[in-house]
């Protein structure tokens, strides 16, 4: 049976095993939909798995961070991210562009918005439950742009959780 975006219509949860490790698995109501881990904590470099494909996320730059997207294994570059306080202007390959936001400093909850301005995909994080983040995803667009919204998002907010001492 072929994966359709009704495993993604559901509640999506990003979850870790332990408190010790640094791989995330995305589930939703038919299982495990997507993963991400980084080798050690420190790293910038994470690989992340969803429907069969495996991409690699980068991040380089200190003043001007910027997030690299690479599907494997042809290293074919999917998406960069052009990170700026809580979030940032993410934009694809095909032109596409993404924002996102994080509307409030008092809680942990980040989203991307389309270039309307409209809300695509949206990352809460439980205010004691920092190892997890309820996630949702429009429903309109093609399965690998969503799961490629859920992979870069968590990524770009991991380490802000590590920054707050939660992750």
């Amino acid at each position: 049976m072929s994966p359709t975006n009704d495993d993604l219509s559901g509640p999506l949860t990003w979850e870790r095993q332990s408190i010790f490790s640094r791989d995330y698995f995305l589930k939703g109501r038919s299982g495990e939909l997507a993963n991400i881990g980084w080798p050690h904590v420190l790293s910038f470099r994470a690989e992340g798995r969803a429907d069969g494909r495996t991409y690699i996320l980068t991040r380089k730059g200190v003043f001007r961070p910027e997030v690299s997207v690479l599907r494997t294994p042809y290293e074919e570059k999917v998406a960069v991210m052009q990170l700026a306080g809580q979030g940032g202007r993410l934009e694809f390959s095909d032109g596409s562009r993404y924002t996102m936001v994080r509307p409030s400093i008092l809680k942990l909850i980040w989203s991307f918005q389309d270039e309307n301005g409209n809300e695509v995909a949206s990352f809460t994080v439980p205010a004691f439950k920092k190892r997890m983040c309820e996630a949702r995803v429009d429903g309109g667009m093609h399965r690998e742009r969503q799961l490629l919204l859920l992979l870069i998002g968590w990524y770009v907010i991991v380490p802000k959780l590590d920054q707050r001492g939660g992750a």
